[in-house]
């Protein structure tokens, strides 16, 4: 069952998180996409009907690394480095369309 998580930075951005099905652990801080700040897991102690705006998800594909990671960290990474990321355990969150 899926789980619907909050991060909240320091600036008051809220960012609503939903897992993927076969993912057990969530970190515990990620990059705000507003402003780049820290923004810290409720630790699922959040009501469980809210809308998510990310998803949680592992890439299969150096494009669905980029589609993530850009418009949060910028293209910061080679093709070689996302490469060594696809090995079906590592996960993202993206924006969900």
């Amino acid at each position: 069952m899926s789980k619907i998580n909050v991060y909240k930075c320091s600036k008051g951005h809220e960012t609503i998180t939903i897992d993927t099905p076969n993912r057990d652990v969530t970190p515990f801080q990620i990059t705000c996409p507003e402003c780049k700040d820290d923004a810290i897991s409720s630790g699922y102690t959040v009501p469980q009907d809210l809308k998510p705006t990310y998803e949680w998800f592992i890439p299969k594909t150096i494009a669905e690394y980029k589609e993530a990671c850009v418009p949060i960290y910028g293209d910061v990474f080679t093709d070689k480095e996302y490469d060594g990321m696809l090995d079906g355990k590592s996960t993202m969150y993206r924006k969900i369309k």
